[in-house]
């Protein structure tokens, strides 16, 4: 039996997206829930290539690599999405279909339907319906930027975690680089030379063949675009007045860390980790239960 709960959030219409569109997403939850307490709530979004198992890796011999059950078993509720047009969320009717500002827009409408449905007990039985929640934005790589984006625009979150996206640029090796774009313009997220950057050599073999790393999917043109424009993300970083949470591997995609923090100038409560023994996928990384204690900590903080 799963330990999650399937969903499926309404988002309104979507244009190119057909009728009822939805995003896909699995709903974990503590076994025992205070309804009378302030709830804490995880809106998970994966990065680019990857879906929603990046926060609830499924390893063979090996349960100790769910970002979601950890949370769950510190009391948190955690959802992980695919993000609109990936995995089994709404796809495009064409690639032109999605714009820069549709998946923020059908994230922030999840939002809504996770949120009302939490208030109304209506998501699950084992849920009961929640007076007061808090809800947490975190973005890991390019869901990063998704989460950065919606929080300017809609102001979705109580406080948000951008786990190694930057705002400054892209910090690869040049056959690294060369790897990111296929033929056709998509990113190429399963290239051999790209996966050499994303992990460290002590990420077992057995973890890198698992299926949240093995069906890895191109990025479309469209959003591929998104994320050279970082003028675009730097400017939504700098509307942003809530609680931020940054963090980054040792070894990672931005040109530098701690330099990232500024572009969150509104904020008067910026979080800086850097990951021991990781690169950019932390989830894989052998410390990365480290992160996840840190970011544990730092959302029951007050907001």
């Amino acid at each position: 039996m799963a330990d999650y709960i399937p969903v499926r959030l309404p988002v309104g219409d979507i244009a190119g997206f057909g009728p009822s569109p939805g995003i896909a997403g699995w709903l974990f939850a503590p076994r025992k829930i205070d309804a009378s307490q302030v709830q804490n709530v995880a809106f998970c979004i994966h990065g680019g290539g990857y879906d929603k198992r990046y926060f609830h890796i499924e390893v063979p011999g090996d349960d100790s690599y769910s970002m979601c059950r950890r949370f769950v078993d510190r009391g948190i509720i955690a959802l992980t999405i695919d993000w609109l047009g990936s995995a089994e969320s709404a796809r495009a009717e064409a690639a032109e279909n999605i714009t820069p500002q549709t998946p923020n827009k059908a994230h922030h409408a999840a939002r809504l339907q996770l949120i009302e449905g939490l208030k109304q007990g209506s998501l699950s039985p084992v849920i009961p319906a929640l007076k007061r929640i808090t809800l947490t934005g975190i973005g890991h790589s390019m869901g990063g930027m998704f989460v950065t984006l919606q929080q300017a625009q809609y102001r979705s979150f109580d406080r948000i975690a951008v786990l190694g996206w930057s705002n400054l640029g892209l910090n690869l090796p040049p056959s690294a680089l060369k790897a990111v774009l296929d033929e056709s313009g998509k990113y190429a997220y399963s290239s051999a030379e790209l996966r050499r950057e994303f992990h460290m050599a002590d990420v077992p073999a057995a973890a890198l063949d698992c299926p949240a790393e093995r069906d890895v999917a191109p990025v479309s043109v469209t959003l591929a675009a998104q994320t050279r424009d970082r003028d675009a993300s730097r400017t939504a970083a700098g509307k942003i007045e809530v609680p931020v949470f940054m963090s980054y591997g040792e070894k990672d995609v931005s040109p530098s860390p701690r330099e990232e923090v500024a572009c969150f100038i509104n904020s008067n409560d910026v979080t800086f980790f850097e990951l021991p023994r990781s690169a950019h996928c932390h989830n894989f990384a052998s410390t990365r239960a480290m992160l996840w204690d840190r970011m544990l900590a730092w959302m029951k903080l007050p907001v």
